[in-house]
């Protein structure tokens, strides 16, 4: 018989229960063979062949699993995560999520910052690049709307401890949206920031990024030019990433070639447009940018 889960387990107690069965089989307690027996390798062998056997942390979770009746480790854990989390707020959680984008993008915000702190969870939007306070949320659901988000994105909520970054795209009013989101670890949970690109209020021409006419005709001499670097910099929401692709869409009219974004790279994607990334690993940094700039 399946022994009964503990009520409300989170991810990590079963993370620590799997561990805990691979230290007592490496230490030869028996104790751990009748969870291990439910692995269909050790189904008929005594307990002096499983502790006499190799055994792997991925074979113990599966054990875990089966001997808590389920199927697999991943079902565990899907299991384990909808209990801990406080009854419907997964569905209160998108709620707060489509609000809070839907009043972002009809006051033209350009991103949202879910910021956990000690008693409660800030949100705050980043308008004409001043940031304005919105109510706060109560820890519990502030917390379950991060958590939430990161599934959206498809982020790994086991990784928490790790910057990680996502995206999604949204309809409002029937206008598509692009999410950039990005969660970073703090002291009291998750920082998300979310940036908000509206493609139908994207200007990519360069004759419409209020450029003064000397200064567009130099810019449009450099990007055509055969060789040469490029650096768009400024604050938040100043039009960085909408000078980059208007570029693009400039040379993407006469060329197809393959672009590099240093940067937030996917921010938008386009026909004809191929994006890499630039990620510094450690003293390889120079040799992979140097790799990636030699195919331009």
């Amino acid at each position: 018989m399946p022994r009964r889960l503990p009520s409300n387990p989170s991810v990590r107690f079963l993370q620590k229960e799997a561990k805990d069965l691979l230290k007592a089989h490496k230490s030869g307690d028996p104790s751990c063979c009748p969870t291990l027996r439910y692995h269909f390798r050790f189904s008929r062998a005594s307990d002096e062949e499983i502790l006499k056997a190799e055994v792997s942390l991925q074979e113990t979770q599966h054990a875990l699993s089966l001997d808590y009746g389920f199927k697999s480790w991943k079902e565990l854990k899907s299991h384990a995560e909808a209990q801990s989390t406080p009854s419907g707020s997964n569905i209160r959680a998108r709620d707060i999520i489509g609000e809070m984008l839907e009043i972002a993008v009809r006051d033209r915000a350009s991103d949202v910052h879910i910021e956990p702190m000690e008693d409660d969870v800030k949100v705050r939007y980043r308008v004409d690049g001043v940031l304005y306070e919105m109510k706060p949320l109560s820890r519990d659901v502030g917390l379950a709307v991060v958590d939430q988000v990161m599934r959206d994105c498809k982020l790994d909520l086991e990784r928490k401890a790790l910057p990680q970054d996502g995206r999604m795209m949204i309809s409002i009013d029937g206008r598509k949206i692009d999410i950039r989101v990005s969660v970073s670890p703090v002291i009291h949970g998750s920082v998300v920031a979310i940036r908000l690109l509206d493609r139908g209020q994207v200007s990519l021409s360069l004759d419409r990024l209020g450029m003064e006419p000397d200064q567009l005709e130099l810019y449009e001499k450099q990007i055509h030019a055969s060789n040469g670097v490029i650096l768009v910099v400024g604050p938040t929401g100043c039009g960085k990433t909408t000078t980059l692709y208007a570029s693009l869409m400039e040379l993407n009219e006469s060329i197809t070639r393959r672009f590099t974004n240093r940067c937030g790279w996917r921010q938008l994607l386009f026909s004809g447009l191929g994006l890499s990334e630039l990620t510094p690993l450690g003293s390889d940094a120079q040799l992979l940018y140097g790799r990636t700039v030699s195919r331009w």
